[in-house]
């Protein structure tokens, strides 16, 4: 009997008490956010083996094998692969991973390389001495620091900025994501769609105008109001023209459009009159002729011969007696009968004339609907618009139509949506289900700024821990392969909550018992040893 009876009773007392230390660090951090449990469990030690004579080895020799058990080792299995309890928050910056995968986080601002990988979703905006100079909105300049999303750690949380066209996209290494207060305010979003609803009054008459508004992001990411005027069509049934008008329009052109159609009155029938103005211009009404045949005797006014035309727009008179010119129109009456021409081109001669005249022009017309007798659009249902403004900005969107109706009733003009999105301070921030950060805005507006892709581990629980819940890859977690949640189907971001420890008090609380039960055994036997070596060392005396 030597001293190694001891060894057995003693690795048993050091692996238990090193059991009973996770056991009692996983029941201490029991309500740590993202904590991962960790499992102490054993493994057998061999001192030495050997074989005796009289038995067959797996090598043909004649012999028992044997083996001199040297105890056990305790060794620690992370559990970080199992997925915590999640709880609600009343935090927006709060978010839980809901499957597999790692929030990627960086100590450097610029990356370079050092990722580290957190389920701990508890983020907060850290300030860091970057700068950048802003104007205020008196106009004043004023540097500001720069915030960036970042754990309790101050490791900036990673991710990728939004595409133009609103998408994400995958690719390299994301980056840190500024979300103070200024990280927008010189930047915005272009409208390129809309839509609306109208219903225009199937029972009103011909050449009323029905009038609504709309407004659009331009291209320098300011507002823009512009007003939409339906016309009902004089001589046609379910015809409308519709057409955006803006006091700050410089030109604009629409798809699908094209240019006035010149309009002839007929010889006799009808009579035009040329009314000279003092000081310039002048005014051209179209009539029917009372009196076909002999004098022109004015009747009622043409209604709608001058459709289509607006303020601005030049028209050119062909085949009357002494007013043949093209001139610039500076307003059109209600019923589109009658225009004033501006003084820089005034008529030469007061006339009326039966003669059969021509109008020509080369203006854009306006957008004509076409409905069905079932009130239906029957004709174009997206119309294209590049416009630009007075200040130089553009504007380039479509309009769908497709909901525009023709009912009897009253005249609606609802629900107008587009994209886009004034330049404007940040005021708020919260997460989608797929990762998305959406910024709230004090123009009231929300959109996409950023998108966080989750890392995925082929085995996560190779993962080595850093400080605190944060990990980094080894040769045993394998590569990471970048994920979104949405479009991976791996996982579900969850905003407001987050993903607290994995441990089971009740799991850790039965460990522990059998942990103190397998100690005191351990301490029995190492007892019992001694006892027995003190006796043999008396049967010397």
């Amino acid at each position: 009997m030597g001293l190694s009876i001891f060894q057995q009773a003693t690795l048993a007392m050091m692996g238990q008490s090193q059991k009973l230390n996770t056991i009692s660090q996983n029941i201490a951090n029991l309500n740590t956010d993202g904590y991962k449990r960790t499992d102490s469990e054993f493994q057998t030690l061999m001192n030495k083996g050997f074989t005796s004579v009289g038995a067959t080895t797996a090598d043909g020799a004649s012999g028992t094998y044997h083996s001199d058990l040297g105890g056990v080792q305790p060794i620690d299995l992370q559990r970080i692969s199992k997925q915590g309890q999640v709880r609600t928050t009343d935090r927006n910056l709060d978010v839980a991973i809901i499957g597999d995968g790692f929030f990627m986080v960086s100590p450097d601002i610029n990356v370079n390389g050092n990722v580290q990988y957190t389920r701990r979703g508890a983020f907060d905006i850290n300030v860091t001495d970057l700068t950048d100079t802003v104007t205020l909105s008196d106009g004043t300049p004023a540097t500001v620091n720069q915030g960036y999303l970042a754990d309790q750690f101050g490791n900036f949380l990673l991710g990728y900025s939004v595409n133009p066209d609103g998408s994400f996209s995958l690719g390299g290494t994301p980056a840190p994501m500024r979300v103070d207060q200024f990280a927008f305010e010189d930047t915005g979003e272009e409208t390129t769609s809309s839509s609306l609803d109208v219903n225009l009054p199937a029972d009103d008459a011909a050449g009323s105008v029905k009038t609504g508004s709309i407004e659009v992001v331009d291209s320098s990411f300011g507002a823009q109001s512009l007003r939409i005027d339906f016309t009902k069509v004089f001589g046609a049934s379910n015809l409308w023209d519709f057409r955006l008008i803006g006091d700050n329009i410089t030109s604009m052109t629409a798809s699908p459009g094209g240019t006035y159609t010149p309009y002839s009155t007929t010889l006799d029938e009808h009579a035009v009159r040329f009314s000279t103005v003092a000081g310039g211009g002048g005014v051209i009404t179209a009539f029917t002729n009372n009196n076909p045949g002999g004098g022109a005797q004015l009747g009622s006014q043409l209604a709608g011969a001058f459709a289509g035309l607006k303020p601005g727009d030049t028209i050119t008179v062909a085949g009357s007696g002494g007013n043949d010119q093209t001139y610039t129109i500076t307003n059109v009456s209600a019923n589109q009968a009658e225009i004033t021409l501006d003084g820089a081109a005034p008529l030469n001669v007061d006339e009326v004339t039966t003669n059969a005249i021509t109008f020509s022009s080369t203006a854009a017309v306006p957008q004509r609907l076409q409905f069905g007798n079932n009130g239906a659009l029957t004709s174009d249902s997206e119309y294209s618009f590049d416009i630009t403004f007075d200040n130089g900005e553009t504007a380039s969107f479509t309009l769908d139509a497709s909901t525009f109706t023709q009912f009897a009733g009253n005249f609606s003009f609802a629900n107008y949506e587009h994209n886009g999105a004034e330049a404007a301070a940040l005021s708020d921030l919260s997460f989608g289900p797929g990762g998305e950060i959406y910024g709230e805005f004090t123009d009231n507006t929300r959109r996409a700024l950023y998108k966080v892709p989750l890392a995925i581990f082929p085995n996560p629980d190779g993962l080595t821990i850093t400080n605190g819940q944060n990990f980094q890859g080894t040769e045993a977690s394998g590569e990471p392969n970048q994920v979104f949640a949405d479009e991976s189907g791996f996982a579900v971001l969850l905003g407001n909550a987050l993903e607290g420890s994995n441990v089971d008090l009740g799991t850790e609380m039965s460990r522990l018992i059998a942990a103190q039960a397998a100690y005191n055994v351990a301490a029995t036997s190492f007892k019992t040893a001694d006892e027995m070596l003190k006796e043999a060392a008396n049967l010397k005396r």
